[in-house]
């Protein structure tokens, strides 16, 4: 049976934190059972393309955070998850643009099953703690 494909989607893969958290998890995951793709929100060679590709990786990369173009974003995720069925899991990392590729607004409407949005911010997480 063909491994899990979680898609990732980052602003970019270069060398922060939340990247290199991203990555210590994906050299440690079982890859024949769980595969990482990229979606990108910047068209740019990043720090961890190479080491990407090298485990097995695709990386999709749009340019929402370079020309700020809003509908031309939801036109082409649309078209990436309407081409990429196999996408049961999708984990993003950057809230900002998270109201557009959650499963409301983008993965269920073209047929993938769970997603989740994990925003990297102390200030979110102290609203949750009161």
């Amino acid at each position: 049976m063909p491994p899990i494909r979680v898609l990732q989607i980052m602003p970019a893969m270069d060398a922060g934190g939340m990247e290199t958290f991203v990555m210590n998890v994906y050299r440690a995951v079982d890859r024949s059972q769980v595969q990482f793709d990229f979606l990108y929100h910047y068209d740019k060679p990043c720090f961890y393309d190479a080491e990407i590709e090298a485990l097995g990786g695709h990386i999709t990369k749009l340019t929402v955070r370079q020309d700020n173009n809003i509908p031309k974003y939801l036109h082409d995720l649309r078209a990436f998850f309407t081409a990429h069925p196999e996408y049961k899991v999708i984990h993003g990392h950057y809230s900002g643009f998270g109201m557009f590729y959650n499963p409301a607004a983008a993965g269920c409407r073209c047929g993938q099953a769970t997603a989740t949005t994990l925003p990297m911010s102390t200030t979110w997480w102290a609203s949750w703690t009161g």
